[in-house]
């Protein structure tokens, strides 16, 4: 896959192909780009058809004197003073302009730059731009800009209409945040069927409101984790899309997010998120099945309305709220589990849900409601995180999937459960060293409701043992580097217990190093290694390789 500097840039070589052979019209400015050019001291000068305003130390420019200009170059300077920016509607309505050149002295592109520019195919935004306004690029239907490598945002509609937006697109690393609108493909309600793909780095830190709306090609989205919230209306009409993956570090997902995303078939929400907003998953019609995570507190106004195929649904005890319509027009929802948290209930929250049975506590707030809304109900026992006992909390890694075992006891009433029967787990995160966090979440079946999560942590395999060499005094060390740790620490002793006289060496990527600095021909020295990753909570290590030792020499 072509990041999108590569097409870009593909695509302005083209363009400047067309230029070497003539088919465009001459530039307006007979000069090339980055020459200083001046003119006689004012607040507003034109200088070979531009506009410009001048300040103390600085110049920005203002607009054309030709519309209907093919061509343009602004200069690095005027009046010995840089050009920093490009003003608010400079070029808009310039609908004949075909190329423009931006020197590296530009640091900001006002709103509305070139707004309605509808001939414009290329144009290179130089890496010292950090902020471009809102609509800075709307209807530039067919241009393929070039951006830089790590513009710190990207603004309100800049990518409006497929600008830039064509194909699979990787946002690069380094980009802070994608404001609202930014490829919204929404000019006359019409829709974008050209962008399909989008990467989205862990530096950006929030989707803007409407950022993807109506973009209805687009099939895949990879959010990486560091992004903290999906904006409003941010997936909404995005009809291509089939699934998505919610990074650990979101906390929250707005209002109408993936409302008609009606093709959308799963979607993972972490244990980060907070609040989701209303109507977010609204005529998601092709979900069959959602988790919700037990950190949300409330279920909004139709979170869920019209996801017809919709079978079961758990509430978390974190829950305490469902709003109107949530479950409204699920057709095949069949059952959902109630937690005893739960003390309020929209009037409307199951409308037109027909094949619902409400599962609950003896005497809880949702069986109330039932009987009030002639909803079946039926009775359960529901699990608590005091039932459900982890006694180890620590795996080394393997490969393979940390799994079921003795090492999870699920105890009600004095009645050790029964897995399979009583209650089911479902794992995350349970091969890898913990990047991030592994969880196990106890759901109970049969007779017993509810789910409980938690958590434990995979740790780097133990080493073999390191192998060891002396010459000159000293020792070499050498060791199998684990792909899944961060480094090794290495420790060396003459004390075969290692409980005096022991020095530690930590290396992050080596695999091998020299000894010397405390050892002395004659002496023995015993060396032991663990690996280890380092994780926002600490460093989490594994076991000790087995010692080994050696006479130096």
């Amino acid at each position: 896959m072509m990041k999108l500097w590569q097409k870009l840039t593909a695509a302005a070589l083209m363009s400047a192909a067309m230029l070497g052979t003539g088919l465009t019209a001459k530039p307006l400015l007979p000069v090339p780009a980055g020459t200083e050019i001046t003119a006689a001291a004012a607040e507003d000068i034109t200088v070979y058809g531009l506009n410009f305003r001048k300040y103390d130390t600085y110049a920005v420019v203002t607009g054309c004197t030709d519309p209907s200009a093919a061509a343009l170059i602004i200069p690095a300077k005027v009046d010995g003073l840089p050009v920093t920016g490009i003003g608010a509607y400079a070029f808009r309505w310039c609908d004949n302009l075909t190329v423009i050149t931006i020197p590296d002295s530009v640091t900001s592109i006002g709103d509305g730059a070139f707004y309605n520019c509808l001939d414009l195919t290329s144009i290179t935004i130089p890496d010292s731009v950090t902020s471009i306004g809102i609509f800075a690029f709307e209807n530039t239907m067919w241009l393929k800009a070039k951006q830089s490598e790590t513009p710190l945002v990207i603004a309100n509609h800049i990518l409006i209409d497929g600008t830039t937006a064509e194909g699979d697109v990787v946002i690069p690393d380094g980009v802070t945040a994608i404001s609202d609108s930014a490829f919204f493909d929404g000019t006359d309600w019409t829709y974008s069927d050209r962008l399909t793909s989008v990467v989205i780095p862990g530096s950006v830190k929030s989707i803007g409101d409407f950022v993807f709306k109506n973009c209805i090609a687009l099939k895949s989205v990879t959010i990486s984790d560091g992004v903290t919230g999906i904006g409003d209306f941010a997936f909404e009409w995005c009809t291509g899309l089939t699934s998505i993956t919610i990074p650990k570090s979101m906390t929250y997902i707005g209002r109408e997010a993936f409302s008609n995303c009606y093709r959308l078939k799963s979607i993972t929400i972490p244990e980060s998120v907070t609040s989701i907003g209303r109507y977010a998953f609204e005529n998601c019609v092709s979900l069959k099945s959602i988790t919700i995570p037990d950190s949300v507190s409330s279920i909004g106004d139709g979170v869920f309305y019209y996801c017809e195929n919709l079978t079961d649904i758990t509430i978390p005890d974190s829950v305490t709220g469902i709003g109107d319509f949530a479950f409204g027009e699920c057709e095949e929802l069949k059952n959902i589990t109630i937690p005893e948290s739960v003390t309020s209930i929209g009037e409307r929250a199951f409308i037109n849900s027909p094949n619902l049975t409400v599962k609950g506590a003896a005497g809880s707030y949702a069986e109330r409601y039932a009987a009030e809304n002639s909803i079946p109900f039926e009775q359960k026992t529901f699990l608590h995180s005091t039932d459900v006992k982890l006694s180890k909390t620590d795996f080394a890694c393997t490969g393979s999937p940390v799994k079921i075992g003795s090492w999870i006891t699920v105890t009600v009433n004095g009645r050790k459960l029964t897995y399979g029967t009583d209650f089911v787990t479902v794992y995350r995160n349970n091969v890898d060293v913990g990047y991030q966090t592994a969880s196990v979440t106890v759901k109970g079946r049969g007779e017993y409701a509810g789910q409980i999560t938690k958590k434990f942590t995979i740790k780097p395999a133990k080493p073999a043992k390191p192998t060891l060499t002396t010459a000159n005094g000293g020792i070499h060390v050498t060791w199998q580097r684990d792909a899944n740790a961060d480094g090794v620490l290495v420790r060396y002793s003459k004390d075969s217990t290692f409980s005096s006289g022991s020095h530690d060496a930590v290396y992050m990527t080596k695999t091998a190093t020299d000894l010397k600095k405390y050892t002395k021909p004659g002496e023995t020295w015993y060396v032991k290694i663990y690996s280890f990753i380092k994780l926002p909570d600490g460093t989490k290590r594994g076991s000790w390789s087995d010692a080994v030792s050696i006479r130096v020499k």
